[in-house]
């Protein structure tokens, strides 16, 4: 019943009109003139038989709520109230007006059901990835339609975003905004996941897990900015970075590293670009974690400086990194050559 409200008016006058001629066709007022305690027991009887009727249509009115077993497929005009035993998941065709980003934080199961994610400044109410159901024997774990499961407690990455409260279907009067006013009356935001698994630790990795990183890394997302390039895998697990240090002057190519004027590393991690040419994060994005920071010890960059830079120029320069290794504690590895790209060639973060 949590989240359901069973509000029922009991008139006793209307009660005893309704009992009258109930019994073989006499009122129950003339029998009890013969038998009183007759009349005692029929009001006894029927009182339990109308309030439970009236708890019956009270339970039917809470129906099942998003990620109930039986709501799954159901539009949302077919939803109504979601209770706190109730899992929160995306519904299918509403749209929550987020722009998925890399997220990371811990799960937690608070009291009455009500689950929230801690993205490192606070908890906020948390709506699951469509499919996510809670097995009938563990309430504070959540399991994916792949199977995997996630915990109460547990660190975990996601794609998802932080949404108004306002931007959800449902608020103030709908299931939504009963979810709300059941779990958080006063919160504002939710964050909606789009994909979730345990966290990445990177830490817990040895030397040869990350040679093996990089060495199997598809560095194929460039992140424009600067005098330079970067590119990272999709995940921004393993990144290569090179850029002028100064970040002005005359440019001379081609570049061979190592080079005193280049910063030119390799850098393993997670959510590495976070906070690319971004000065301006808000208070729940994550943070870049660096584990290791490994020098190109060979390689020659071949690009074209532009005649103009900056970021309203906006020139997108072309390169390649050709014949490149990385020097690491336990000797050189080979990144080969590489295709690079600074769509935002000379522009800087402020």
């Amino acid at each position: 019943m949590s989240g359901c409200h069973v509000v029922a008016v009991w008139s006793r006058a209307n009660h005893r009109a309704d009992l009258r001629n109930r019994v073989g066709g006499v009122g129950v007022e003339a029998l009890s003139c013969f038998y009183p305690w007759l009349r005692k027991c029929v009001l006894k009887r029927n009182l339990i038989v109308t309030t439970l009727a009236i708890l019956l249509l009270g339970l039917a009115a809470c129906g099942e709520g998003p990620g109930s077993s039986s709501s799954a497929g159901a539009d949302s005009s077919s939803l109504s109230t979601l209770g706190g035993d109730r899992l929160p998941v995306q519904v299918p065709g509403e749209d929550y007006g987020h722009q998925p980003v890399q997220l990371t934080g811990v799960v937690a199961l608070q009291g009455g059901g009500c689950w929230t994610i801690d993205l490192g400044d606070r908890p906020r109410l948390v709506v699951f990835p469509a499919g996510y159901t809670k097995p009938p024997d563990n309430g504070a774990i959540v399991e994916g339609p792949d199977g995997q499961t996630v915990e109460s407690g547990m660190a975990v990455d996601a794609d998802g975003g932080v949404v108004p409260a306002t931007a959800f279907p449902g608020v103030p009067d709908g299931y939504w905004g009963n979810y709300l006013s059941f779990c958080n009356p006063g919160t504002q935001e939710f964050v909606v996941l789009d994909t979730l698994e345990p966290a990445f630790d990177p830490q817990a990795l040895s030397q040869d897990d990350l040679v093996a990183m990089v060495e199997s890394g598809d560095l194929s997302t460039d992140w424009g900015c600067g005098i330079g390039f970067a590119a990272s895998t999709p995940d921004q697990r393993v990144a290569l970075i090179v850029h002028l240090r100064d970040g002005s002057g005359e440019v001379d190519t081609p570049v061979t590293f190592p080079d005193e004027r280049w910063s030119a590393e390799v850098v393993i991690g997670k959510l590495l670009m976070t906070e690319w040419c971004d000065d301006v994060t808000e208070s729940w994005a994550p943070q870049p974690l660096v584990v290791a920071r490994w020098p190109l010890s060979s390689g020659v960059l071949e690009f074209t400086p532009p005649p103009t830079s900056g970021c309203d120029a906006g020139p997108t320069v072309s390169a390649t990194l050709r014949d490149a290794t990385v020097a690491t504690p336990g000797g050189d590895i080979a990144l080969g050559s590489l295709s690079l790209v600074n769509d935002a060639y000379g522009c800087f973060a402020g």
